[in-house]
């Protein structure tokens, strides 16, 4: 986690999320107990008034984010729009039923879809907007922008 955004958190007496076995982390770099809420796979909740939810994230073929070590996306609802932020995730049979407005889907390939699937997912969930993440190179957004979005 970027350091700027810890910061900007703790000094605005912010909430963050995280997996259970980071609160230590957090914890040492003096975050408050309430101020940490732990999260689970396919999990809801609500924090000053902004909805979330919490969608499986990991590979069906690769071995850098297997299912079981419970990492998540996130559906953020604020004013009624629906924003899913996908997170290191192939497409998978939880996130294939995500329901959103505006949808943040990795297009990388190595450790996530790439861009084919990534295009092939947004298809089949039908956001209103589509944003491509986790792109590393010049070469690769060029790439991505022929297959991604027309």
């Amino acid at each position: 986690m970027a350091k700027i955004l810890i910061v900007e958190v703790m000094t605005t007496r912010g909430v963050i999320s995280w997996k259970e076995i980071k609160v230590e982390e957090l914890q040492n770099l003096r975050f408050q107990q309430e101020n940490i809420i732990t999260v689970k796979p396919e999990e809801k909740n609500t924090i000053k008034r902004i909805r979330f939810e919490t969608i499986p994230a990991y590979n069906v073929n690769k071995k850098f984010h297997p299912k079981e070590n419970g990492w998540v996306g996130y559906i953020i609802e604020i004013d009624g729009i629906r924003y899913y932020i996908a997170g290191d995730t192939d497409i998978t049979e939880e996130n294939k039923k995500v329901k959103c407005d505006i949808a943040f889907v990795p297009v990388g390939g190595t450790y996530t879809m790439d861009s084919k699937e990534a295009a092939s997912f947004i298809n089949e969930i039908r956001p209103n907007i589509a944003v491509p993440i986790h792109l590393y190179s010049p070469y690769k957004f060029n790439n991505v922008s022929k297959t991604f979005c027309c």
